[in-house]
């Protein structure tokens, strides 16, 4: 469908819900890991500004979705950080790293 780039997101399809499942195949083991998973959360900023901008594109050209396909009633933004599924990789951090090389 032309210019469906425009729909960067929807209930279906979120920044979160794809670095939940990345969460699921890394593991922590060293220093140099912990790293990169926080520049991968880091890097998730950029991706969302991104988005924002197709989907001010799509306003501007008219191309949106209807909101029942954009908004959901489902995830908690209010949980505290440790119940989080993105905090989880950090609680299993390998005794060998210690906490002054994080």
């Amino acid at each position: 469908m032309s210019g469906s780039h425009l729909f960067p997101t929807s209930k279906l399809f979120t920044p979160q819900m794809e670095l939940r499942e990345i969460l699921g195949y890394i593991k922590i083991n060293n220093e140099e890991q912990a790293w990169n998973l926080i520049k991968r959360y880091r890097a998730v900023l950029k991706q969302i500004d991104e988005q924002i901008e197709l989907m001010r594109e799509g306003i501007r050209t008219n191309l949106t979705l209807h909101d029942i396909s954009i908004f959901s009633t489902s995830g908690n933004w209010n949980q505290s950080i440790e119940n989080s599924p993105f905090y989880e990789p950090f609680l299993n951090i390998s005794e060998s790293i210690s906490v002054e090389d994080l």
